[in-house]
């Protein structure tokens, strides 16, 4: 039996079951990434972005909110198999593949939106010597 028939052959419950772990190790990988790539960021541009502070409590909120967006991830995660048992695709397999890639793609965009809106506003911010609100 080759991969596809076996993973056709799950019931949609245990098919989804059996991607969670990954998915939320994807996010957990991401939530490093994407704080990895804020500290560059903050560093790289310290001068345009004078707002952008990094201190033991914006690290301690951030990882309290990641756990608050984690579980609620994993509820929006129960979207897949609701999606496959409400629209009924003819083409399962597929389906669940392209729903599985776009929610887990969604939610790294999701991880990565601090790192996106600091880059625009360094871009396209105050510049050098703005001013903080």
């Amino acid at each position: 039996m080759n991969i596809a028939a076996t993973e056709l052959a799950l019931s949609t419950s245990a098919w989804w079951a059996a991607r969670r772990l990954r998915y939320n190790a994807f996010l957990l990988f991401g939530a490093v990434a994407s704080f990895l790539c804020l500290l560059a960021v903050g560093w790289l541009f310290e001068a345009r972005l004078p707002c952008l502070e990094i201190t033991a409590f914006s690290v301690a909120f951030g990882g309290l909110a990641f756990l608050v967006g984690l579980g609620l991830a994993n509820l929006c995660y129960y979207l897949g198999p609701l999606s496959e048992r409400w629209l009924r695709p003819k083409n399962v397999l597929r389906f669940r593949r392209a729903a599985y890639a776009l929610g887990t793609a969604f939610s790294l965009l999701l991880i990565f939106f601090p790192v996106v809106g600091n880059l625009v506003a360094a871009a396209f911010g105050p510049g050098i010597g703005g001013q903080c609100e």
